[in-house]
């Protein structure tokens, strides 16, 4: 038996060493290897894929996202994430401003490649003017659309609103900042969020329409160009949505709410009253029409898309949160929408000072972005 466990760790301690010279001395030329690289994206989830290393190894991704330049000596880009897999592909997280994102290899024993040149996340253009709205769903033929479907796009940097464009046919010409009069079925600037829920009723008898957006700024000037033009398959006998779909598609990685929560979702269509209901449980039905007996705070707003906590949630633990449309008269609509959790952390001190206010950059929530958008707070 001693014998055994001698040739053992012989062999163990050849097979080490001979995997620590490989990987130091780079006998199969791995630093010398580009990634091909490639993105898949499936209702907001963003997967970055490359070829995997003829090695076994695992890997390191870092988002970062560029700096301004204006401060001396500060580095190009700005740190964010990190995260590791055996896998050849990973999903990056969530953000709303382009970031970019590096690949390292790593072995046994330690790094076994350089970090990849930074990798531009697709959905945000480097230079603004080629900005445009990256649709999140698609209605093809087998997955097509009720009559009223929501349309989801990510969020463009700087957009005040939206303009979207609902067409009968492709557009003359993809692109650009003119909205397309040939095939024109109806245009609304009214969009003050990433999504609008469509009525497609007047256009029942269709098989397919398309849609577009733009971003437009605080003077309603086109920020960037019109999306590509996307169809939208109808299926008439589908169910209509019934509730907001809550907003969390694009949130600066590692979100973390404010101590005065904000609750963002895409409205009913033309709906302009709504009520939120905060609980620190999960609710008893999802999706029914009563305020769940569970329920801590709740408020009445005349939001089309989001709600200010007026209190502050300072204690940790895990509180969960959903919204439902009402009338004129507070009467409900439909049911409520999906529950979100987000969870407060435990703080080594109580909170001394909390900032009042709205975007630092955007003249306040009201007009643009809350607090909770913390690319621009």
């Amino acid at each position: 038996m001693k014998k055994f466990l001698l040739f053992a760790a012989i062999i163990l301690s050849f097979t080490l060493i001979s995997i620590f010279v490989a990987e130091k001395t780079d006998v199969l030329g791995l630093r010398q290897k580009a990634l091909a690289v490639s993105f898949q994206e499936t209702d907001g989830h963003l997967v970055l894929s490359w070829k995997r290393l003829p090695y076994p190894c695992f890997y390191r991704i870092e988002t970062y996202s560029r700096t301004t330049g204006l401060v001396e000596k500060e580095p190009a880009l700005h740190f964010f994430h990190s995260g590791f897999t055996f896998n050849n592909s990973y999903e990056v997280p969530r953000s709303a401003i382009p970031m970019y994102y590096k690949v390292t290899a790593y072995g046994m024993f330690g790094q076994l490649t350089d970090p990849s040149a930074p990798i531009p996340n697709p959905n945000y253009k480097a230079n603004q003017q080629e900005s445009a709205p990256v649709s999140i769903f698609h209605y093809t033929k087998d997955h097509p659309a009720s009559l009223m479907p929501f349309l989801v796009w990510h969020i463009v940097p700087d957009a005040v609103c939206y303009e979207v464009e609902l067409l009968s046919a492709p557009p003359a010409q993809e692109g650009g900042i003119q909205p397309d009069k040939t095939s024109q079925l109806y245009i609304t600037r009214k969009v003050y969020t990433n999504g609008w829920q469509a009525d497609l009723r007047p256009y029942a008898t269709k098989q397919v329409v398309y849609w577009r957006a733009r971003a437009l700024d605080l003077h309603l000037q086109p920020i960037g160009v019109f999306s590509k033009a996307e169809p939208i398959y109808i299926d008439s006998s589908l169910p209509m949505p019934k509730a907001p779909m809550l907003n969390n598609f694009d949130q600066m990685p590692d979100f973390q709410q404010p101590v005065y929560p904000v609750y963002h979702w895409i409205p009913l269509h033309n709906i302009m009253h709504y009520e939120v209901e905060l609980l620190t449980a999960p609710p008893e039905k999802e999706h029914g029409t009563q305020p769940d007996k569970g329920r801590v705070w709740s408020r009445i707003v005349d939001s089309a898309d989001s709600c200010y906590d007026e209190y502050p949630r300072p204690y940790a633990g895990e509180y969960y949160w959903r919204v439902r449309a009402l009338d004129a008269n507070n009467n409900i609509i439909g049911t409520w929408s999906d529950t979100a959790k987000f969870v407060m952390p435990q703080l080594d001190k109580r909170v001394q000072t909390a900032v009042l206010g709205d975007s630092i950059t955007h003249v306040g929530g009201a007009i643009s972005y809350s607090p909770a958008s913390l690319e621009y707070s």
